[in-house]
C-alpha cells in the first residue's frame, strides 16, 4: 500500500540470537550428538520464558499479524544455543513522501529495526552473511518501479550520548 504518508509491507520476519547460558537446558532437549545446524521446533510460547532481542520497527504505526486457525510463527532452538524465531507480519511504518514533483520522482522509505534498551555493547543487530532483506517474489506496484536497498548496520546515537545497534532496509519507489 502506498499513500503520503505511510507504507505497509507483508514480510517474514526472522530473527537469530545466540545465548549461551542455555547450554545445559538445550543439551538436555537435544541428543547431544546432534550437529548444531539441525534443530528442534518448539512451541513460540517458550520466547516468553526464555531471553530475546528487544527489537522493534522505528517510526511503527501498526503491526498485524494475520491468522487462520493459529498465528504464523515459529520458534527453532540449535544445538549451538542459536534461536530462529520466524513470523509472518504486516507492518506500516510513518512514511512522509513528497510527491512534489509526481510523476518524475523517486520515493524511498526506511524501515529501521533497532535495539531498544540494549545498548550497542550488549546487544549488535547484524544481518546474516549471505542475508539481509529480500523479496520472495517480485512486486507488482502499478506505475512504479520498486526497488530494495539492503544497507548495512548502523549505530543510533541518543542526546545522552548512548548508542544502540539497528538495521536498515529501505523500499525504493520509481514512477
Amino acid at each position: 500500500m502506498v499513500s503520503k504518508k505511510s507504507q505497509s509491507i507483508e514480510m517474514n520476519l526472522r530473527l537469530v540470537w545466540r545465548d549461551e547460558r542455555l547450554i545445559d537446558w538445550v543439551a538436555s532437549l537435544q541428543n547431544t550428538t546432534t550437529p548444531a545446524n539441525n534443530y528442534i521446533l518448539v512451541h513460540p510460547s517458550v520466547k516468553d520464558k526464555i531471553w530475546v532481542p528487544d527489537v522493534y520497527f522505528d517510526h511503527l504505526k501498526r503491526i498485524d499479524q494475520p491468522a487462520v486457525l493459529a498465528k504464523p510463527t515459529s520458534l527453532r532452538m540449535y544445538g549451538d544455543c542459536s534461536f530462529r524465531y520466524s513470523a509472518r507480519v504486516t507492518i506500516a511504518v510513518s512514511c512522509p513522501m513528497d510527491f512534489h514533483y509526481y510523476p518524475a520522482d523517486t520515493q524511498r522509505c526506511d524501515f529501521d529495526l533497532k535495539s531498544y534498551g540494549h545498548t550497542e555493547d550488549k546487544l549488535k543487530l547484524i544481518w546474516r552473511e549471505n542475508y539481509g532483506a529480500n523479496f520472495a517474489y517480485p512486486v507488482d506496484l502499478q506505475n512504479y518501479y520498486v526497488g530494495l536497498d539492503n544497507q548495512k548496520q548502523f549505530v543510533a546515537k541518543t542526546l545522552s550520548g548512548r548508542t544502540y545497534s539497528g538495521l536498515r532496509y529501505t523500499i525504493i519507489l520509481v514512477y
